[in-house]
C-alpha cells in the first residue's frame, strides 16, 4: 500500500501517509512474526534451537535479497525511476499471498464478534498487563533497556553511514554496492547465530553493543583530526563490517532471548511491549540525530553519537550483571512467573 502511494502522489502529504503505513505494517509484522513462528513449533526439547535455525535461515535470506534489491536499484532508476517501485510492489502482492496461506496456530475459544471498542479495550488491558509484569521483572527490564538501545544503534547507524559519506565526497552510486556488502556479510553471520550463543553466551550483548558503539566514536574522531583520507576510509568499511557482523545474529538471538520469558499467554503482550519501547527509542534517536546534525558536522555528530551510546552500553551492561544471565534457581519468581499478574 505505501509503495503503491509513492508511485501515484506527488505531495508532502503523501509522501508522510505513505511512511506512516509503511511503519504501521512493519511494525505489525515486528510483533506478530516472532510469536507466529514461536507458537508454530511444538513443545519439545531444544525448542529455542529450532526456533534460532529457522529465524536465522530466514534472516540470512532476506538480507541475501535485501543486498541483490541494494546493488540494482540504482542501476534500475537510471533507466527508469518507477522500475524499482514496481518491483517493489510486486514484491509485496507476493508477501501478500503468502500471509494469506498461514494456518492458525492457536485456539480460537470463540466466535463471538468483538466490535472495535471492545477489541482497542481488550488491547489496552493486555499492554497494561505486559507492563506491570516487566516492571516487576528486573530481568526483562534489562533486556527490554539494552534491545532499545541496540535497535536504535542498528537503525540510526544507516543514517549516519550515508550522511558520513556523503560529507567525504563518496559517489552516490557506491552507497548501494557499500550497503549491498553489508547486507551480505549479515547474511553469512545469519546463518551462524548458534555459534555466536555458544561462543560468546552471557557476554554476547557486550560484543554486540560495544564494538559498534567504540567504532563509530573512532571513525568520528579520524574525520575530526584529519588523518589521512585513506585512513578514513579504512575507518569507514571496519565500521560498516562491524554493524554487518552484528545486524546479521542480532535480530534471530534478542528474539530468542525473549522467548525465554514466553508462554502463549503472554508472547504476544511481550512482542507488543517491546516493538512500542523500541519504536519510541528510536524516535529519540532520529530526533537527537537530526538535531545534531543541523548544529554540527557529521564528523562531530558521529563521535558524539558514539561516545553517548558507548556510555549507555557500559551503564546498562553494568545494570544487568545480576539482572540476566543467572542460572535459573537465582531468578526471583517475580522475574520469570507472569501468573502474578491474574
Amino acid at each position: 500500500m505505501s509503495v503503491l502511494i509513492i508511485m501515484l502522489g506527488n505531495t508532502l502529504f503523501l509522501l508522510l501517509l505513505a511512511n506512516l503505513v509503511r511503519a504501521i505494517a512493519f511494525n505489525l509484522k515486528e510483533m506478530c512474526e516472532p510469536t507466529l513462528l514461536q507458537n508454530s513449533i511444538p513443545e519439545t526439547k531444544g525448542k529455542s534451537d529450532i526456533y534460532s535455525r529457522i529465524d536465522g535461515r530466514g534472516n540470512s535470506y532476506y538480507f541475501c535479497l535485501s543486498a541483490l534489491c541494494s546493488a540494482s536499484a540504482g542501476f534500475l532508476f537510471v533507466i527508469n525511476n518507477y522500475l524499482p517501485m514496481i518491483l517493489c510492489f510486486v514484491c509485496t502482492l507476493l508477501a501478500t499471498l503468502l500471509s494469506s496461506k498461514f494456518a492458525e496456530v492457536d485456539t480460537i475459544k470463540s466466535l463471538k464478534k468483538v466490535t472495535l471498542i471492545q477489541n482497542t479495550k481488550i488491547y489496552v488491558k493486555d499492554l497494561k498487563h505486559a507492563f506491570k509484569f516487566i516492571f516487576k521483572s528486573s530481568r526483562l527490564k534489562s533486556l527490554l533497556i539494552m534491545s532499545s538501545l541496540l535497535s536504535s544503534l542498528l537503525f540510526i547507524f544507516i543514517l549516519l553511514q550515508n550522511a558520513l559519506l556523503a560529507y567525504l565526497g563518496v559517489p552516490a552510486e557506491y552507497f548501494g554496492i557499500l550497503h549491498a556488502f553489508a547486507l551480505f556479510v549479515s547474511a553469512i553471520t545469519s546463518r551462524r547465530q548458534a555459534w555466536f550463543h555458544k561462543t560468546y553466551k552471557n557476554r554476547l550483548l557486550a560484543w554486540f553493543s560495544l564494538p559498534p558503539a567504540i567504532a563509530m566514536l573512532l571513525t568520528g574522531l579520524f574525520v575530526v583530526v584529519g588523518l589521512n583520507i585513506y585512513v578514513i576510509y579504512s575507518a569507514v568499511v571496519l565500521m560498516v563490517l562491524i554493524l554487518a557482523i552484528v545486524r546479521g545474529p542480532y535480530f534471530t538471538l534478542i528474539n530468542r532471548y525473549y522467548n525465554s520469558f514466553s508462554s502463549p499467554e503472554i508472547n504476544t503482550k511481550i512482542y507488543t511491549s517491546k516493538a512500542l519501547l523500541e519504536c519510541l527509542a528510536r524516535a529519540m534517536m532520529f530526533f537527537f540525530a537530526s538535531w545534531l546534525l543541523d548544529i554540527t558536522s557529521i564528523a562531530y555528530a558521529l563521535t558524539i553519537f558514539g561516545f553517548i551510546l558507548a556510555a549507555l552500553f557500559i551503564f546498562t551492561l553494568e545494570y544487568m550483571k545480576t539482572r540476566l544471565g543467572l542460572k535459573p534457581g537465582e531468578y526471583k519468581s517475580k522475574d520469570i512467573e507472569f501468573r502474578i499478574l491474574k
